[in-house]
């Protein structure tokens, strides 16, 4: 069975939803947590913007501010 590093590479056609649910289960079961959250942290870097690199450089915050929208 392909990896799922591999399976981004296929196209695969399924015939119902509850085929491509099933099929999510799998990839999610055959991939580990690490690697899940990896890929989160991954793709939302890339929905803002933002390199590993960069966030690397911002170094570590030392306090937290909150805004009050009014």
């Amino acid at each position: 069975m392909p990896t799922p590093t591999q399976k981004k590479n296929r196209i695969t056609i399924l015939d119902s939803f509850e085929q491509m649910n099933a099929s999510d289960i799998q990839d999610m079961a055959a991939t580990s947590a690490y690697q899940r959250i990896k890929s989160t942290v991954d793709l939302t870097l890339r929905a803002h913007g933002v390199t590993r690199e960069q966030l690397l450089k911002r170094g570590r915050a030392t306090s937290i501010e909150i805004i009050r929208g009014e």
